[in-house]
């Protein structure tokens, strides 16, 4: 029987310790992981590897999460890539504006191992 090609997930975030945590909340699933610690990085491995979803940070210096998110939607190779945006610019329970599409969505952080992995199982089973 031919294995299932793994879901592929590219975390932007420009804080190392909070992509290493990320990263290993996804260790738990069964994905392939890709990362990136600036916008500009972001946009080249998505063009380049097209993942299956971005998780994006939106504070980051240079190029800022809501930047990038324009700037893929804006590309026809990356335009339907589904993003969950990681914020502390909301609390929990809120969604910032324009949040509400199943293609994208937004989290408070901190956000912990349960919250975040159901919540990529479910943007990835939306985007199927």
């Amino acid at each position: 029987m031919a294995k299932t090609a793994l879901k592929r997930i590219l975390v932007v975030d420009d804080n190392p310790h909070v992509r290493g945590l990320i990263v290993n909340y996804l260790k738990c699933g069964d994905y392939e992981i890709l990362t990136a610690s600036t916008g500009e990085e972001a946009l080249t491995e998505a063009t380049n590897s097209r993942p299956d979803m971005i998780v994006l940070d939106i504070e980051m210096p240079g190029m800022d999460g809501g930047q990038v998110a324009a700037a893929l939607s804006k590309n026809k190779a990356t335009s339907e890539i589904p993003i969950l945006f990681l914020t502390g610019l909301v609390k929990k329970g809120e969604q910032s504006p324009g949040m509400k599409s199943g293609k994208h969505a937004v989290l408070a952080k901190p956000v912990g191992v349960e919250e975040f992995l159901q919540k990529v199982s479910s943007i990835l089973a939306l985007a199927a």
